[in-house]
């Protein structure tokens, strides 16, 4: 079992995901009352889920379905430059350059960087969008050239 405090990425194998595929559909019902129970030698306990736990968990789930790693960590925490360019997908020394550069703010403790999770997060979402806008301008921009009705054939490939 892994702990939410050693923050490893979980993800799911083919046959959970085939479960968590039925458990989203269950999850995405109509926002009734989710119950929780267990039996043990002690009987059968139960807990209503409260609806914070059950919109996580319907997160949690999706993304582990689609074949998607989590991480948790809580927001109080401080990332340090690896575990930020984990949830970057880029590398140490190009976080080091954007928080030097006074991209995301960081604090220093002692000689280490520590970067609050809202920062990278805030700073991912503004990376993402930009990428987005980018890549519909130049989608744009060919359909604006024609280049999405040029076929090009295997003749066109010869040298």
């Amino acid at each position: 079992m892994v702990s939410v405090l050693e923050r490893q990425s979980v993800t799911a194998d083919e046959g959970e995901r085939r479960a968590l595929v039925e458990l989203e559909r269950l999850l995405s019902g109509d926002g009734g009352l989710f119950v929780l129970g267990r039996k043990d030698s002690n009987g059968e306990e139960t807990v209503a889920l409260p609806g914070v736990a059950v919109r996580l968990l319907r997160g949690v789930v999706h993304h582990l379905a689609q074949g998607h790693a989590i991480t948790f960590f809580p927001l109080s925490e401080r990332l340090t430059t690896q575990e930020a360019a984990e949830i970057l997908n880029v590398s140490r020394p190009h976080v080091v350059k954007l928080l030097e550069s006074g991209v995301i703010p960081f604090e220093r403790v002692t000689v280490h960087r520590r970067i609050k999770p809202d920062d990278l997060l805030a700073y991912k979402q503004r990376r993402d969008a930009e990428r987005r806008e980018r890549l519909a301008e130049m989608a744009r921009e060919t359909d604006e050239l024609g280049l999405y009705e040029v076929t090009i054939g295997p003749e066109d490939l010869e040298e």
